[in-house]
């Protein structure tokens, strides 16, 4: 689980930018990337796999949901002209999400 985190948390957070390109209107090029992320974690477990086992399976799909988040926010910062540095969140940001996880965590 640990080693699919990273990749889960980089799908979760291009979401907001993938429901703006799915607006675009652009279904070829949305099934490309996927599909190109399905090719990427199909090759990469059958190299992956066989020496590393479950881990190996986890990596490949990191590396994919990696990959395809980082394809996915590289349209919308071309397609938006928002710039990268505009889609980190800042301290204050990070401290307010800290603060409501703490608040549901303890309840409230």
């Amino acid at each position: 689980m640990l080693v699919l985190a990273p990749g889960v948390a980089a799908a979760a957070a291009a979401r907001p930018a993938v429901a703006y390109l799915l607006r675009l209107d652009l279904p070829l090029l949305a099934s490309l990337m996927y599909g190109a992320a399905l090719l990427t974690n199909l090759a990469l477990n059958v190299l992956l796999i066989p020496g590393m086992g479950v881990t190996g399976c986890a990596l490949a799909s990191t590396a994919a949901y990696t990959a395809l988040a980082a394809a996915q926010t590289g349209w919308f910062v071309r397609s938006t002209g928002v710039p990268l540095r505009c889609l980190i969140p800042a301290a204050a940001e990070i401290r307010e999400i800290v603060h409501r996880i703490r608040g549901l965590l303890h309840g409230g």
